[in-house]
């Protein structure tokens, strides 16, 4: 019911997006650094819906310009 937007809820960034954004960028380009491994284990479990969601929070205008400035989750998992 919430569309096919890639975000959590409606069509717009959220504070909802911004926590499990955080989660996965945290599990994978941050916890492979001294879990080497994990970020390609994890990508490969990742669903469809859960790498457009990545990505449109990467992508969004709201948050693009900082996220910019960190590794692209999105480019991990899309790997």
């Amino acid at each position: 019911s919430n569309g096919n937007s890639g975000y959590l809820f409606g069509d717009s960034f959220s504070y909802a997006d911004a926590v499990s954004y955080g989660y996965y960028k945290h599990l994978m380009a941050e916890t492979d650094k001294y879990r080497p491994g994990i970020a390609e284990h994890v990508a490969g479990k990742l669903t469809p819906e859960i790498i457009k969601h990545i990505v449109a929070i990467e992508n969004d205008p709201a948050v693009k310009e900082q996220t910019a400035k960190w590794a692209s989750v999105a480019a991990i998992v899309q790997a």
